[in-house]
């Protein structure tokens, strides 16, 4: 049994051709599957436990904080974030525009960059949770409130 192919008429005249359009085909075919093979891996924000200090400038520390609205945070908060921190029954931040960084080692563990100078304030409130607000990463200063000291009076005679 023989099976017969239609005829091209310019296939006809000029043989080569045939085989240029197929091997043109196949080039172009092929560039196409390698250019999607070869797309760009999305970068991942994971940072490996040993590298987390380094990420702390001079002069500053990582506060370990327990968050009371954990749950939402997880979900709209990645390694980093900038936050304001309120404790609890507090209308006023007590500090705001601080760099909120999650543990590598336990993703629901997050600590506070804080100049070394304010982190005695946020570890004086450390006993019960945070509520942590999100902020601008633009936003420009971070501060802590500074406790005020009580006025003492004293009466001498």
């Amino acid at each position: 049994m023989e099976i017969k192919l239609p005829e091209i008429p310019i296939v006809k005249k000029h043989p080569r051709t045939m085989v240029v359009i197929f091997v043109v085909f196949f080039l172009i075919v092929s560039l196409l599957v390698e250019s999607s093979n070869n797309k760009p891996e999305e970068q991942n924000e994971v940072i490996t436990a040993e590298s987390v200090d380094t990420f702390i400038p001079s002069g500053f520390v990582l506060v370990p904080i327990e968050v009371q609205n954990l749950a939402s945070l997880d979900s709209i908060v990645g390694q980093f974030g900038v936050v304001d921190l309120y404790t609890e029954n507090d209308k006023n931040p007590l500090a705001s525009g601080l760099k909120l960084i999650r543990s590598p080692r336990d993703p629901s563990q997050f600590a506070v960059m804080v100049p070394e100078a304010s982190s005695k304030e946020i570890v004086r409130y450390s006993n019960k949770p945070f509520m942590v607000i999100v902020q601008n990463p633009n936003q420009n200063k971070s501060a802590v409130r500074q406790a005020t000291q009580p006025t003492r009076i004293t009466w001498e005679d």
